[in-house]
């Protein structure tokens, strides 16, 4: 990625922005950081980096994790079965996912 025409910093100050980003997303690959946790260390920095002409700051939904319920309600299950699918995904594979789906949408209709 290359520095925009219009942005008024020096390449220092470029690359070190970049870099924290790079960081950021690293301990995020890692594991090291939640979604949310990533995205609100990303929009920190660029808070810090851009000053009062960054985007507002993120809000949280009120849950802890906000996929299950996005992903539950996409599926037309309850969160609670999208949770147990998610974590069999995790530890079965596509397979115990689908199959845990599976059970709870044959169960609904």
């Amino acid at each position: 990625m290359t520095q925009r025409d219009d942005d008024e910093h020096t390449a220092d100050q470029y690359a070190y922005h970049m870099t924290a980003i790079s960081d950021i997303l690293q301990r995020w690959r890692d594991g090291d950081l939640a979604t949310y946790e990533k995205r609100k260390a990303i929009a920190d920095e660029n808070r810090y980096y851009y000053g009062d002409r960054a985007e507002p700051p993120l809000t949280r939904l009120g849950r802890r994790y906000e996929l299950p319920g996005v992903l539950a309600e996409a599926a037309g299950v309850p969160e609670d079965v999208m949770v147990i699918a998610l974590n069999a995904r995790r530890h079965g594979g596509a397979e115990a996912f689908g199959d845990v789906l599976g059970t709870a949408i044959r169960r609904r209709a």
